[in-house]
């Protein structure tokens, strides 16, 4: 997990073409704090990783889904 969320934040960067600076502006969390994620200083709290899926327009679930794509969380 302490691998994951930075490497995921940063594939996600790539596929949208959003810098640091760009990320924290979108999101709000400084550029310092940004990376600290990224150099897996640290670990998002959960209110600043549902700001960062915000920005990527994802849920939490599809951030750590292996494909990206929506989970069907229903029980049928």
């Amino acid at each position: 997990m302490e691998e994951y969320i930075p490497l995921r934040i940063a594939e996600l960067c790539r596929k949208r073409g959003y810098t640091k600076y760009r990320l924290a502006q979108l999101t709000g969390i400084t550029q310092t704090a940004l990376g600290n994620i990224l150099n897996q200083k640290s670990m998002p709290t959960m209110a600043n990783l549902e700001r960062i899926c915000d920005a990527f327009e994802v849920t939490i679930a599809q951030f750590f889904s292996e494909d990206g794509s929506r989970l069907d969380l229903t029980d049928e």
